[in-house]
């Protein structure tokens, strides 16, 4: 998306994701007084979680910190 001329700071995009979800709890979450900490990690599953990838690292499932921060 970020390399796509047709798309333009302040467009509108949808991400469409289909799938599971979990939630971890977070023993180390930080700010206890943020609206909404639930002291849970929210989490998208993809369907090749827990398998390796070409550098023999274990796939992670995406957390919504990391969704917060690239959006």
């Amino acid at each position: 998306l970020i390399h796509n001329p047709e798309i333009k700071e302040g467009d509108n995009i949808i991400i469409y994701y289909t799938g599971h979800g979990s939630s971890y709890q977070c023993l180390d979450w930080g700010n206890k007084s943020i609206s909404g900490n639930t002291g849970y990690i929210e989490v998208l599953c993809p369907i090749d979680r827990d398998t390796h990838d070409a550098n023999k690292d274990t796939v992670p499932d995406i957390s919504n910190r990391e969704l917060n921060t690239i959006l």
